[in-house]
């Protein structure tokens, strides 16, 4: 079961296209969320499921990942 996440929006607005916004309750429920997902792109991977794979890969890690630093 899942529960309600509560965010609000972050005080400064981010340069990037998705506004920043801070989690004030539910990130366990988020971290567990993601390494769900996280676990179900890899087993995709290793059955070669490659169209299931590549959606979850965009919900699981930002495109600009290697150019934050």
């Amino acid at each position: 079961m899942t529960d309600s996440v509560a965010i609000v929006p972050a005080r400064e607005r981010a340069t990037h296209e998705v506004q920043a916004r801070l989690i004030i309750d539910g990130q366990q429920r988020l971290t567990t969320l993601q390494l769900l997902l996280s676990a179900l792109r890899e087993l995709c991977s290793e059955a070669g499921a490659e169209d299931l794979e590549k959606r979850l890969l965009r919900l699981t890690c930002n495109e600009d990942a290697d150019a934050a630093g």
